[in-house]
């Protein structure tokens, strides 16, 4: 994986270009951890995946990582531009 870290337009942003082997670790649910200082971030960043999104958020609610008041981002839910 390659990480990066830079300025398009004038905002800042973060990339992160995975490889097949990054895809197959998601696909075998394990979870890609990105700690704060490799990035010189103000939080973690974790990446992962899911084929069942109501299932999986049932889960984080279970496991405390999330709670009734978070704020989930669905990406079906944007318009399209």
């Amino acid at each position: 994986m390659i990480k990066w870290r830079g300025s398009v337009g004038g905002r800042e942003v973060l990339g992160l270009m995975l490889e097949e082997k990054n895809l197959q670790r998601l696909r075998e649910m394990k979870p890609i951890h990105i700690y704060r200082e490799e990035m010189g971030l103000p939080f973690d960043i974790i990446i992962d995946y899911s084929d069942d999104l109501v299932k999986t958020v049932k889960t984080m609610k279970k496991m405390g990582l999330i709670s009734e008041k978070t704020v989930l981002h669905d990406e079906r839910d944007r318009k399209k531009s």
